[in-house]
């Protein structure tokens, strides 16, 4: 049988080991204080951290929200603007059709109005020679008012057509003036002299003047021409005085002695 071979004997170490957990413990009595305060540092953080991360998710929920409803809203708005669009062209195409129509029907009218120029002018020529051939009763300003119609045609400011509804206009006013009786202010020439008298209109028939010296007379035709004749006898310058009196007390109605103003008159 071997015999056990005895270790080497060592000292016991005892007091080092217990040297270094004194110091083990020492250090961490020592850092324990730094450690806490480090701990409320990074509590302190974590809580700042988790509100504003907080406070970020509820700005992220806020701003999707937002976004969302911005959506729905354009959504919204792109539907109307669909509708607004097909009305639109909707509405253009009823445009263009009438467009179409309008260009059509005046096309027409212009070839209808060409058709109907050389009766314009006929029927213009026609007016105005039978009105300078009338009794001289603002001869002027009758005869203006056709030649007017006659430069809008010519100047293509109005129709053919036009022109013959202003021409007929014409017309009815030359047959007011042939029913209508009246006293008017004029100016006449009396064998060479000009003077401003009251003139008593009977229609487009006849017309008497009478003149602030007493004179009385009538509108003659001679020929071609009309001039202005005094009334010398006694019973033509009552019958014209009373023609007077009677229109200018508004009697319309009656009969009435004058003196002839409807033939040529006589040579001297």
């Amino acid at each position: 049988m071997t015999t056990p071979t005895p270790l080497p004997w060592r000292r016991p170490r005892k007091p080092l080991t217990a040297a270094l957990c004194g110091l083990g413990l020492l250090a961490a009595f020592i850092t324990l204080p730094a450690l806490a305060a480090d701990l409320d540092d990074l509590a302190r953080a974590l809580g700042r951290l988790r509100a504003e991360v907080e406070a970020l998710s509820v700005e992220i929920r806020d701003v999707e929200e937002a976004r969302r409803q911005r959506l729905r809203s354009l959504a919204a708005q792109k539907t109307d603007l669909e509708i607004e669009l097909g009305r639109a062209r909707t509405r253009l195409r009823q445009l263009q059709d009438r467009k179409a129509k309008l260009q059509a029907e005046s096309q027409a009218r212009t070839a209808h109005a060409q058709a109907l120029r050389p009766a314009a002018d006929a029927a213009i020529t026609i007016v105005k020679d039978a009105v300078a051939t009338t009794m001289p009763f603002k001869l002027t300003e009758r005869l203006e008012a056709i030649n007017q119609i006659k430069s809008q045609l010519d100047d293509k400011l109005i129709t053919p057509q036009q022109a013959l509804w202003r021409l007929w206009e014409r017309v009815e006013d030359e047959r007011r003036l042939a029913r209508e009786n009246g006293l008017h202010q004029d100016t006449i020439n009396l064998d060479g002299q000009t003077l401003l008298v009251r003139t008593a209109r009977l229609g487009m028939v006849m017309m008497y003047f009478s003149a602030a010296d007493g004179r009385y007379g009538r509108l003659q035709r001679d020929g071609d021409r009309w001039r202005w004749i005094e009334t010398t006898d006694e019973d033509g310058r009552a019958q014209i005085a009373l023609l007077f009196d009677a229109l200018q007390k508004q009697i319309r109605a009656g009969h009435f002695t004058l003196p002839q103003a409807l033939t040529t008159a006589e040579a001297p």
